[in-house]
């Protein structure tokens, strides 16, 4: 009799854990499949570059430079 329990408790414990695989592998497959439907997020398009003319890119060198401000400090220094 204790032979026939050790049998049922076996095959309780393999039928809990094949129903725990399965259950584990359904999960899984389901969660592919999610994933797989999802449409693809494409990247935004990069917007336009701003256009800077010439007169632009020249009043910012004027701007900007260093060596005008020293020539000015040292004008008005003089």
């Amino acid at each position: 009799m204790n032979k026939r329990n050790t049998l049922v408790r076996s095959k309780k414990i393999r039928a809990t854990t094949a129903s725990h695989c399965v259950a584990s592998l359904v999960l899984l497959v389901l969660s592919l499949c999610v994933l797989g439907a999802s449409p693809a997020r494409a990247q935004a398009p990069a917007p336009e570059p701003k256009t800077i003319t010439l007169e632009e890119l020249q009043q910012m060198a004027l701007q900007n430079n260093p060596t005008f401000g020293q020539a000015d400090a040292n004008i008005k220094s003089a």
